[in-house]
């Protein structure tokens, strides 16, 4: 069977009870989605992606009463955080119960929980009665989708209910992932919701923050988007300071990227995704030098288009 375009839940149900698998739309990108409670569906999500198995995947829940079945604790700090950001693009890693399998979460006794904000995917989740085991719908280590054409793209010739949605992927890049460990509070991926963000949410409780680890300097990834190499495009990449007139070189497309985080982050996987024309062989995205004198979250949200743009233009 081939993918096709639906706005029915009815119809995605029962894509997967007819074995496929379905893509999600989510207000950071669209996932590729299986039930929690399905490991034959979960390996297709490895398949599909032709992703390694030491890569875990996020759940994506309706409400806070859903992510308890998946967690075994859920302490004041967590309570805080997903009042303030949830649904929205905050993934929390906590310890999990045995109702996640080993290969959702890689072998780790930990998994990544989010609500995504997405009234057409909130309801699919809630027909469902269970979680959504789902990485973003796109091939290992390739740019991130934000819109049903882009999945479409990548398995046209997959068994793949494409779930429509009126809402636009208004973030545009992969959530944030923190983990929560009594007062420890780590971030794993930088995303649109920052440390300033989650500071002050917390504002009064006693917690410590930290950064991750990145790449695989633990020797294997402890939340998804910790590889080196990732969100690339089908050409090659590069990026340059932009400071006074730039000296265009040959064969290179410049692209001037916004100087607001927040409309950069929206559109970078669109212009990403853009091909390159036949008399360029390389894009070249230009940083805004007026970044600098933005307010420190902002800076921080550049940070997390950084991430994305450094690991995108790594080839091997």
């Amino acid at each position: 069977m081939s993918s096709f375009l639906s706005d029915n839940i009815d119809e995605a149900l029962g894509c997967w009870k007819a074995g496929g698998l379905v893509a999600i739309p989510t207000e950071t990108v669209y996932g590729l989605g299986a039930p929690v409670d399905r490991e034959d569906l979960i390996l297709k999500i490895f398949s599909y992606k032709e992703r390694p198995f030491y890569d875990p995947l996020i759940v994506h829940i309706s409400d806070k009463l859903m992510a308890k079945n998946y967690v075994e604790t859920w302490d004041p700090l967590t309570e805080l955080l997903t009042e303030k950001f949830w649904p929205g693009p905050l993934t929390i890693v906590l310890k999990k119960t045995n109702l996640v399998s080993d290969m959702i979460t890689s072998g780790l006794p930990t998994v990544g929980i989010r609500c995504p904000k997405n009234k057409q995917t909130l309801d699919l989740i809630n027909a469902l009665g269970v979680g959504v085991a789902a990485p973003s719908a796109n091939k290992f280590t390739k740019t991130s989708p934000t819109n049903k054409d882009h999945v479409l793209h990548s398995f046209k010739d997959d068994h793949l209910c494409i779930l429509t949605s009126d809402e636009k992927t208004e973030v545009g890049i992969e959530s944030t992932i923190i983990s929560i460990e009594n007062e420890l509070i780590t971030l794993l991926r930088p995303g649109i919701i920052t440390q300033i963000d989650i500071e002050e949410a917390l504002k009064g409780e006693k917690f410590q923050f930290s950064l991750g680890k990145t790449a695989f300097e633990e020797k294997a990834p402890t939340a998804p988007g910790q590889d080196p190499i990732h969100y690339r495009p089908t050409y090659k990449l590069e990026l340059m300071e932009g400071k006074g007139q730039i000296i265009e070189k040959e064969g290179a497309e410049y692209v001037l990227l916004d100087k607001d985080p927040y409309i950069t982050a929206r559109e970078l996987y669109l212009l990403m995704r853009d091909p390159l024309k036949k008399s360029f062989n390389r894009r070249v995205f230009v940083l805004p030098e007026s970044r600098h004198q933005l307010n420190e979250k902002e800076k921080q949200v550049w940070q997390s288009i950084l991430n994305r743009l450094v690991k995108a233009g790594k080839w091997v």
